[in-house]
């Protein structure tokens, strides 16, 4: 009932959102066309679409070093252990991010086009335990409900993330452990 309640005080926000986009000239696709490609050809003003483009590749270059996404400093009284320290979970932050979690750039680059047209875009960061590692996923926010009133995550009174599996997938979290079965 409280998501439900959620879902519906977001109603005058979803609804002013239509409405600008079709001020600009935006068709928003349905769900089964969803997707950051279909959302580019529904763009039909060319400025509109090169400053999009613009941000992402500006927003992109700026959050994705050659060195990598990750960085590490020491807090406090640096000491060598501590910067040797700091720099080893850099690299492997790096390491898990580039090279382990290989949706994690591809959504990062749809997530920024999505962020410059939507304006809010969210990330959840878990350990997968189907993949037995952490993982990285864009959130988009048609599937992250929190109430329209909140002013912070951390004061929110709830906040859902609404997951879109496979009954394959839901069967194997069960499996591990990671969700229950009703009894």
């Amino acid at each position: 009932e409280g998501v439900e309640d959620d879902i519906k005080s977001r109603d005058e926000w979803n609804q002013r959102l239509a409405n600008g986009m079709k001020v600009l000239g935006i068709s928003i696709p349905t769900d089964a066309e969803m997707g950051v490609l279909a959302t580019a050809k529904a763009i039909h003003h060319p400025l509109l679409a090169e400053a999009l483009v613009q941000f992402q590749a500006r927003a992109y270059a700026e959050l994705f070093p050659p060195g990598g996404p990750a960085k590490g400093t020491a807090l406090g009284k640096r000491t060598r252990e501590i910067e040797d320290q700091a720099q080893r979970v850099e690299d492997f932050l790096n390491y898990q991010l580039t090279l382990q979690d290989r949706p994690y750039y591809e959504e990062s680059d749809q997530m920024l086009f999505m962020l410059g047209m939507d304006g809010s875009q969210f990330r959840k960061v878990y350990q997968d335990p189907l993949l037995k590692r952490n993982v990285a996923r864009w959130v988009k926010p048609e599937n992250f409900v929190v109430p329209y009133s909140a002013t912070s995550l951390e004061t929110a009174t709830r906040y859902t993330h609404i997951l879109k599996e496979t009954k394959n997938d839901v069967l194997k979290r069960m499996k591990a452990q990671y969700y229950k079965a009703e009894t």
